[in-house]
């Protein structure tokens, strides 16, 4: 009786797969053998601001794939193991540091992306394995706060929600290749006081990445902060947004947080494009231009809500 009870459980749990498309769990590649100690550390951020390089340090492993050009490296996710030596209170536990794709791959559309990070979120949610903490970095290098910045920045922000900001630590990252540290001092106040102020006010914590000791104190923190949530000292949200609309909510994408962010995001860029493309001449720059809105219009498409949905979420908010 209590198998039957347990297959019921476990066919609830994973009914979310179907709705994101795939045949079966296992088509998600996530960490075998998952124990429901593990304990996972999502990296974030957008393309080449160093999330490889931070997550091949901490680990001391040889098998993160770090990228040197524009190009993204880290088309899938991946997990990487901390040694036990940096894993203080959490001894006889796995604790992985997860890999993440940026929003503006060189590679995959934006609605793939997040449907791969949503399916790994999704099935590690079902697998019991608990997200500790979330690192989102940005490059401290960057003059201006650019379109796909701000995408990512705001992805991540409806991927965790606002219950699960302290959690999360915000960092910068390529101090060693400023010319002169005052410039970036100046460039993270306006960070701390702009873009991500709502994040930090929702009582994240900000951490620069100037020496290597900083980088593993990122980790320190996000342990012990977990520990505190796990001995009952913090109340935090057990799961990020995305795994609470999908598992527990049973939303399809196009009707997360996320997904309504993205599928606006890409419409804006649609509209931006269709207003260049009155502006070109050069017809293979038109070409270009015209194979882009349908790469866009593709994306849009994918993202739309069934009528099932608008209709639940029309009456619902018409209350």
């Amino acid at each position: 009786m209590a198998n039957g009870n347990e297959n019921k459980k476990n066919a609830k749990s994973f009914k979310w797969v179907s709705k994101l498309g795939f045949g079966n769990v296992e088509e998600i590649d996530t960490i075998p053998n998952p124990r429901d100690d593990d304990v996972l550390i999502i990296v974030m951020g957008p393309t080449g601001v160093g999330k490889s390089t931070f997550i091949q340090k901490v680990t001391m492993s040889q098998d993160v794939v770090v990228g040197h050009k524009l190009k993204s490296c880290t088309r899938d996710l991946s997990w990487h193991q901390l040694p036990e030596s940096q894993t203080k209170g959490f001894e006889n536990r796995r604790v992985f540091l997860i890999d993440t794709p940026g929003f503006d791959d060189t590679f995959d559309d934006d609605s793939q992306i997040l449907k791969r990070i949503t399916a790994w979120l999704a099935k590690s949610y079902s697998s019991q394995m608990p997200i500790a903490g979330i690192v989102y970095m940005n490059d401290i290098t960057q003059k201006r706060m650019f379109g796909s910045t701000r995408m990512n920045l705001t992805m991540f922000q409806k991927l965790c929600g606002e219950e699960s900001f302290q959690k999360v630590v915000m960092a910068t990252s390529q101090w060693d290749t400023l010319s002169n540290e005052s410039i970036g001092t100046a460039r993270e106040e306006q960070l701390k006081t702009n873009f991500w102020k709502d994040v930090l006010d929702g009582n994240a914590t900000y951490m620069a990445m100037k020496e290597e000791d900083s980088l593993t104190a990122i980790i320190n923190h996000i342990l012990a902060t977990y520990r505190m949530i796990e001995q009952g000292h913090l109340m935090v949200a057990e799961t990020l947004k995305i795994q609470d609309e999908i598992v527990v909510l049973e939303k399809s994408l196009p009707a997360t947080s996320a997904g309504q962010e993205l599928r606006y995001t890409l419409q804006e860029l649609m509209e931006l494009q269709k207003a260049a493309l009155k502006n070109v001449h050069d017809e293979e720059r038109k070409k270009a231009i015209e194979e882009k809105m349908k790469q866009l219009g593709d994306q849009v498409s994918g993202l739309k809500m069934s009528f099932s949905e608008r209709f639940r979420r029309f009456f619902r908010f018409g209350k």
